[in-house]
Formats: structure tokens, sequence, C-alpha cells
């Protein structure tokens, strides 16, 4: 749930009798007396910051699910927590390992012929320790090798769901199925390995919360955490028979200790006005016509227009310049 943080607005007055006229300039009035907390500030320039909580889970980030692609039987699962590397089994189908291997283009063929080109080729050739985009004969030697190291048929050709292809080492969240189950299935989910909070973002706020923004992640213990968004979603899902605005799910990296989990707020900027003209709320003089104005000090008063609402202060303009002084009561 989103929470703003927006200082209320404390009225001080609403002007009666004839009222007074709304132009930009200071309209002859007697001096107020106003509540005994009142005193005189000066109209100063100051940069104003709005932010905008929201909720989220700290743990890992939120989860992925793998769906397996080797037909066969499900022999081994890793546990929930084994963090996995590339080049270590994430799964076996047979009691035969499928390996995570590291990069960005999945296996989509079986590559088992010499000159063969492609990024799914280059993956194979950088987790074999070879270079290039191209399936030579050092290829499929290096494949051969790789076979006899993992107790596989030594064929030189590689197919889509012998390897597992992913970004880098992962985290596994939960297990999907059970051993003796079919492999071509949901069979487990995992996450990244840094700590991260999994943050549900309304849709029409994403905007805020945009990847390589700087956040603070409050935490249960009331301190506090720098941490930076890593991604948000492009998906907006809604929770079924609830009347409720479509979320995405940010993900935001956090340096906590691993022990640390549960449910946090995440602050973030919402937005920034630097070097604008600022009074306290509480200098504000409601208009019976509408609107706002300040008091002077000498009892006269000015008509202004409000802006950003920011940490008890606002943004003003008008008729008033810096280091004018004005009534106010807080």
């Amino acid at each position: 749930m989103k929470k703003w943080i927006i200082t209320g607005l404390a009225v001080v007055a609403v002007l009666g009798g004839a009222g007074f006229a709304l132009a930009n300039r200071p309209v002859p009035a007697p001096a107020a007396t106003g509540p005994e907390n009142a005193r005189i500030v000066a109209v100063k320039k100051a940069d104003l910051t709005n932010t905008v909580e929201f909720t989220g889970k700290l743990g890992f980030g939120p989860a992925t699910a793998l769906k397996g692609r080797k037909p066969g039987t499900i022999t081994w699962l890793p546990a929930p927590g084994a963090v996995v590397e590339p080049g270590q089994p994430l799964y076996k189908v047979d009691d035969r390992p499928i390996v995570l291997f590291a990069g960005d283009t999945p296996l989509f063929r079986k590559l088992d012929t010499a000159g063969t080109k492609g990024p799914d080729v280059k993956v194979v050739n950088q987790n074999l320790g070879l270079s290039g985009d191209q399936l030579t004969t050092s290829t499929i030697n290096a494949i051969k090798r790789w076979q006899k190291a993992n107790k596989l048929q030594e064929t030189g050709a590689l197919e889509p769901g012998d390897v597992v292809v992913l970004p880098g080492k992962v985290r596994v969240e939960s297990a999907k199925a059970a051993l003796g189950e079919s492999a071509e299935g949901e069979l487990l989910s995992f996450t990244g390995t840094d700590r991260a909070v999994a943050v549900d973002v309304p849709a029409d706020q994403a905007g805020v919360l945009k990847p390589d923004t700087e956040v603070t992640v409050l935490l249960l213990d009331g301190k506090e955490a720098k941490g930076k968004v890593t991604s948000v979603g492009t998906t907006a899902t809604q929770s079924e028979g609830k009347n409720e605005t479509p979320k995405v799910t940010a993900t935001v990296t956090v340096d906590v200790p691993e022990a640390m989990a549960g449910p946090v707020r995440v602050k973030a900027v919402s937005e920034t006005k630097p070097g604008v003209l600022a009074v306290p709320v509480g200098a504000l003089v409601a208009l019976k016509e509408g609107g706002y104005a300040l008091q002077h000090k000498e009892g006269g008063f000015v008509a202004v227009k409000t802006g950003l609402f920011a940490n008890g202060m606002v943004e003003v303009s008008g008729d008033v310049r810096e280091g004018m002084e004005v009534v106010t009561t807080s």
C-alpha cells in the first residue's frame, strides 16, 4: 500500500467581512492578534522535495519459475536456499545433470555441426572457456570433454534442455515439483543471490521507481538502509475480486545482513523543486473568495499561489520576494 508523505495544510484563518481583493498586492488590514504561538518568519528560497512510500518484502527479490525442457523423470532437485553457480547441475532428469550456463541467449536448436554461428553458440563457447560465436572442431571437442566430466554420453552435440542458460548464479527459492514427476513442467523457482526488496507499485506510480533510482529502505528495527532500483516489471497484475489499482513489481537491491527478512517500507523521491520561494504551511491564510494569502508582519495581506507542499513548507509565488517577513503559526 502506498503512503504519500505530504504535510497536511494548516489553515490559519478564514477572512470574513467584506473580504478583500485577490490582486497580487498587499491589501491594508488590521494587524491580527492571532494565536499565542504566532511568530514572524522570512520568505526564503528552498529546495522542496516530496517523497512517497511503498510496502515491500525484504528477501532476495521476486522469484522466477523455471520450466524443464528435457523429457524424462525428475531424479534430483536442489534444496530451497541453495546457490547454484554456472557449471553446476540445476536439477537432474533420469539421473542426468542439467547444468547451469551463464549467458543471455538460451539454446534454441541442436548444436552439432561445425560452422554453425549465432548467439547461442557464443554462450556455449564462453561457458566452455572458448571465444567466438561459431561452432568449431574445438567447440565440439570441448563439449565432449564437458559431457565426460558430467558422466553424459560423449556425442559432441548439445540440444535445448541439456543446459539452462541464465544471467549468472541463482538462489533456489522453492521446489515446484516432486521427485518422480515429469521433468517438462514447472520444476522450481529461483531468485538472484543479492539481498533485495520486492515492491508492489501501483502501475500509475511506476515512474517513481525507475531503474537506477536511489531509495531508502525503512527496516523493521527502525534503521534505514540505502537501496537502488534494479528492475521494474512491465506487466501489471491485479488481485482477483479486489477493486484496486493494478500493480507492477519493482526490485530494489539493498546491502543488509542475510538474516534480515520480512516486510519493509521503501521511500523514494516523487517530486523535487529546487530554489523556489517557500514559507511554513502555517503562514497560509485562507481567503473567503478562495485561494490563499500571506500576512505581512505589519498586518497587510498579499495574495499568493501555492505550489509544492513538502515537509511542512509550501512553495509560493506572486507579489512576494525573498526575505519578506510574514506571520506564521508553525
